[in-house]
């Protein structure tokens, strides 16, 4: 059994001139289990604000209705349903979001991800990157083709090759993880979602205090600092949550 002790979150455009392409799913208690996730837009493209809310209804959907709903079918009907919105208005035909969501139960943490939205879990000082960017420089990597070095000085970053829309292939990444190995002395386990906005500042500089580190609050709070102190370079979205075995 699991219990939510602690969460925090934020979801901000860019500036306040435009509309904030990222959608967020706080905690949800589903069955015996928690459910959180982040949808981010890809802003290119006309109605990915829209893209990004339907992914987030739909998965709350599906996972209230199904709650051990297999990953890649999650996926699929989300898909389907963004493609729905492009049947009657052809601008919305290339509406596209990214999606991670995390599902916490019966000691499992399940993850399931398509885009650039990262998910982090505690281990010891350091939160480990659980899931890999559905980018062209991860891709590059991927393939042994250029280092880290050497992507710093090239462009595509921020290039998807995965996303959810009607004209881009779906390519899902499914984690399955043991609570019992990250939780702490004290049986607790801390998670964190972001969308690229928000991870863009975490990257640079990957540490806070361990006061920090273990308060889903504090993390919020300092993270937010961190990136409205700096000059957003995307919306930014975030969730951390802690929870006890």
């Amino acid at each position: 059994m699991i219990k939510l002790i602690s969460s925090g979150a934020f979801s901000k455009p860019k500036d306040k001139s435009r509309a904030n392409q990222d959608s967020i799913l706080p905690p949800l208690a589903i069955e015996n289990g928690i459910l959180f996730a982040i949808a981010d837009g890809v802003g290119s493209y006309e109605g990915s604000g829209l893209a990004s809310s339907l992914a987030i209804k739909k998965l709350k959907e599906l996972i209230e209705s199904n709650f051990l709903i297999e990953t890649h079918a999650v996926f699929k009907s989300i898909k389907e349903t963004i493609n729905d919105i492009s049947l009657n208005q052809l601008s919305l035909e290339q509406s596209a979001t990214t999606l991670t969501y995390c599902h916490v139960f019966d000691e499992k943490i399940m993850v399931g991800h398509v885009g650039d939205c990262r998910l982090y879990i505690k281990s010891g000082s350091k939160y480990l990157q659980i899931t890999k960017d559905h980018t062209q420089h991860q891709k590059l990597l991927d393939e042994k083709l250029f280092t880290k070095a050497e992507l710093k000085k090239m462009s595509g970053k921020n290039t998807l090759t995965s996303a959810i829309s009607k004209g881009v292939p779906l390519d899902v990444q499914e984690v399955s993880l043991s609570l019992v190995d990250y939780a702490d002395e004290n049986g607790l386990v801390n998670l964190v979602v972001m969308s690229d906005g928000a991870h863009h500042y975490w990257h640079q500089r990957p540490t806070f205090s361990e006061k920090t580190m273990i308060n889903p609050l504090s993390f919020c709070s300092s993270l937010l600092k961190r990136i409205e102190r700096g000059g957003p370079v995307d919306d930014y979205s975030l969730i951390a949550i802690q929870i006890k075995i």
